[in-house]
């Protein structure tokens, strides 16, 4: 968990220097977070079990929420996906 939050953590770093450009560092840190925290879904209810050692809430506070609040064009459409599979 520790290795995975800190390659997380470089590639948001990345998307914050050019978010255009870098726009697949936030995806492929959406989905590292998404895949970490995860321990048990169903199909109707989405995620049931997440990984205690995750702050899901910051990560959704601090990553998530700004790219639904943006306005539109604001955000790159895949983040913008990515993120809507938070709600």
């Amino acid at each position: 968990t520790t290795a995975i939050t800190g390659y997380v953590a470089s590639l948001l770093q990345q998307y914050s220097t050019d978010p255009k450009k870098f726009w697949k560092a936030k995806d492929a840190a959406i989905y590292l977070v998404m895949a970490l925290t995860i321990r048990s879904k169903s199909l109707v209810k989405g995620a049931t079990e997440t990984n205690d050692l995750v702050n899901i809430v910051d990560f959704f506070n601090q990553h998530i929420a700004p790219e639904i609040a943006a306005p539109k064009g604001g955000s790159h459409p895949v983040v913008r996906a990515d993120a809507l599979k938070f709600l």
